[in-house]
């Protein structure tokens, strides 16, 4: 995903605020330390050379463990190799470095003051992850420098955050891993209950949430214990993946930090190949355009109606397991509906035409 900072809708490829990568730099099917850490410097040469001058602020996915995912999380030999093949691309100051650097070296996370009023906020989402084992001594401590992070930037007064993570928290629309039905294919259900309580109790600085692992876009809803509200955008994959698409995304924002719209651009390398013309990306959607009618145009998310509507979704008797199943099938790799979950809540509680058609129009579909 990258950002820009525009008042409009038109992107203009090369002027961005900065560039996030979500996790997995290393692929699936690469194994050993010295293959591993060429993976993170030819990513990032890539994009150096075509944004010399653009923050890449990268997130730690389950895959960039690489061989010493038994060892993992918690190796600092591994995270310090990390840190010093990535932290240059932040660009950022000497004493912000130095400042992260035990911290990162130690648990795989971190902070960029990005500027006076951004702070990009990068979990390591492995010390939730339902699949690894971790003292509850770790869990806590990302949770309390979480807690310490938010609140300073609560109380700087213009401080937003831009909250990062590889992991998607949300285990109530997944389903259990198909790998171990024992494991679930995102947190582990405690980490899941106080994340949300934070982001709930901070949910004022915190402008947008970016996650990815399930190789698909999407918009997950979980619940506080007060039955607030909070969601998440879960990014595509740029690697294809088996037969699927090649995919990044443009977030566009205002000086604020409020979301605008995701711009979706799709590279069918398959398809491409198979005609032996020349690879490139095409753009494929937005958000709005997805999740919402054509016309409304950069006027905002509409947050209020995605929230009440995913509220009714997620409450429906059969809502849970219909939803999952929609996650599940839109994976890259599989058959992908081009529906959105709230065109799926019309359908699934009005029973007749004419109910549906109200719904529909009601909602902008």
């Amino acid at each position: 995903a990258v950002v820009s900072t525009q008042s409009t809708g038109e992107s203009k490829m090369g002027n961005f605020e900065f560039i996030l990568i979500l996790g997995d730099q290393i692929g699936h099917w690469i194994n050993g330390t010295e293959p591993s850490l060429k993976s993170f410097e030819k990513i990032q040469s890539l994009i150096t050379a075509r944004f010399p001058s653009t923050p890449i602020y990268f997130t730690i996915g389950n895959h960039d463990l690489s061989t010493l995912f038994s060892k993992m999380p918690m190796n600092p030999e591994w995270y310090s190799l990390l840190w010093q093949s990535l932290s240059p691309g932040l660009r950022i100051s000497q004493s912000q470095i130095q400042s992260e650097t035990k911290l990162f070296q130690k648990y795989g996370f971190y902070k960029v003051k990005h500027s006076k009023n951004l702070w990009i906020v990068s979990l390591n989402t492995n010390l939730f992850y339902d699949y690894i084992n971790v003292t509850d001594e770790t869990i806590d401590a990302q949770f309390t420098w979480l807690n310490k992070t938010f609140y300073e930037a609560q109380v700087e007064g213009s401080v937003n955050i831009i909250l990062i993570g590889h992991i998607p928290p949300n285990i109530e629309l997944t389903d259990a891993s198909e790998w171990d039905t024992s494991k679930n294919i995102t947190w582990k259900p405690q980490c899941t209950a106080k994340f949300n309580e934070l982001v709930a109790k901070f949910s004022s600085i915190i402008k947008i949430t970016f996650f990815a692992h399930q190789h698909a876009d999407g918009w997950y809803t979980g619940k506080s214990s007060d039955g607030t509200n909070v969601s998440h955008f879960i990014m595509p994959a740029v690697s294809p993946v088996t037969k699927g698409h090649s995919t990044f995304s443009v977030g566009i924002a205002n000086k604020e930090w409020e979301l605008l719209d995701i711009l979706y651009y799709i590279c069918p390398v398959e398809i491409l190949t198979r005609l032996n013309a020349k690879v490139r990306f095409y753009f494929e959607q937005s958000f709005k355009q997805k999740y919402f009618d054509f016309h409304m145009k950069y006027i905002g998310m509409q947050a209020s109606v995605m929230r009440e509507l995913t509220e009714r979704l997620i409450s429906l008797e059969d809502g849970l397991q219909t939803y999952t199943t929609h996650l599940l099938s839109s994976y890259q790799y599989r058959y992908k509906p081009h529906v959105s979950p709230f065109q799926m809540f019309c359908v699934m509680t009005e029973n007749t035409s004419e109910g549906l058609d109200t719904c529909l129009k009601k909602y902008f579909f």
